[in-house]
């Protein structure tokens, strides 16, 4: 989904089918992001390059007024979301990339296994 959205935007538009999948993708991140418990982990956003997708809908979509309300709508709950998570992660978001603390990670602990929910503490 997140290569497919990334590839679109540097196309110049989104599908309308992606963008419905899109929206709710970033609903439930950011619900996650309000909730106490969070589910989201660290890991679950670099091994699926979301971090990477919301810098390319930050960047790929101009902050005009004259844009679709669909496209404010996903661009603002990026920025929220990347903001939340950089709060959230705080050193750990500082990596150019998440995906490289992922395969350092990986690395240092030997194993490939991916944990998706728990404290990142």
């Amino acid at each position: 989904m997140t290569d497919v959205v990334r590839e679109a935007l540097r196309a110049g538009s989104i599908p309308s089918a992606e963008m419905e999948i899109l929206t709710e993708i970033l609903t439930v991140l950011f619900n996650d992001e309000l909730s106490m418990n969070n589910m989201v982990d660290i890991h679950l956003i670099a091994l699926t390059y979301f971090d990477k997708l919301l810098d390319a809908i930050i960047a790929h979509i101009p902050q005009e007024s004259t844009m679709e309300e669909v496209l404010l709508d996903v661009q603002s709950r990026a920025t929220s979301l990347q903001h939340k998570w950089q709060q959230r992660f705080k050193e750990k978001w500082a990596f150019e990339c998440l995906s490289s603390y992922w395969t350092l990670l990986t690395r240092a602990s030997g194993t490939s296994q991916l944990t998706t929910t728990g404290s990142t503490t």
